[in-house]
């Protein structure tokens, strides 16, 4: 039901406060004055769902914006996309921007917890502060009206994910935290090296 030449803007989690998709919806009606033909996809389940739903119908953005539920073919519904948004309150490493990253999608997503480790405004991505409705639509306009420079930085977030986050390099670092915490934790008993209980 999308044209194939709309541009396409995609978020992927559970529906609830934490993801922000209710302030995806509302900054929507900003970005469809600027690109009218765009179309949003929303993926996943949750507590917010039928609500988000509901607002959508409110603010008459029906045409443009899609509710997919929960699937299980998220990596081919990432690769139809043009932009990836994540405007999550709290994250740790976010599995759907290293996906993204992998296949080279420009992503905008909230300045949180985990986020910038991997998002770098302005080279990797497009970053703005977590309730931000006016700025996120401000970067997601961006990103549709600057194709190329979109399109740089997906290909800078592909370069990051396979440098800094393969799977080999994560596990060293885990092991290497647990390695620092394990020499702090030792204090010296006379002749002898005791660990601290706590």
């Amino acid at each position: 039901r999308i044209p194939a030449d709309s541009p396409v803007l995609m978020q992927v989690g559970w529906f609830g406060h934490r993801k922000g998709q209710m302030d995806m919806i509302y900054a929507l009606h900003s970005v469809l004055k600027a690109v009218p033909d765009a179309r949003c996809v929303f993926v996943g389940e949750g507590m917010l769902y039928q609500e988000c739903q509901a607002k959508v119908k409110e603010l008459n953005l029906s045409k443009s914006v899609h509710f997919v539920g929960f699937r299980d073919d998220v990596g081919d519904l990432l690769s139809a996309s043009d932009v990836v948004v994540l405007p999550s309150y709290s994250e740790g490493l976010p599995r759907v921007l290293l996906e993204a990253g992998l296949m080279g999608k420009p992503v905008v997503a909230t300045r949180v917890d985990g986020i910038p480790e991997l998002v770098q405004d302005g080279e990797t991505g497009l970053l703005v502060e977590a309730g931000d409705r006016n700025g996120l639509a401000e970067a997601t306009i961006r990103m549709f009206m600057e194709p190329e420079r979109a399109q740089s930085m997906g290909g800078s977030l592909r370069q990051r994910v396979l440098t800094e986050f393969t799977s080999d390099k994560m596990a060293r670092g885990t092991e290497d935290v647990y390695s620092r915490v394990l020499k702090q934790r030792r204090i010296v008993v006379g002749e002898r090296q005791a660990v601290m209980s706590e």
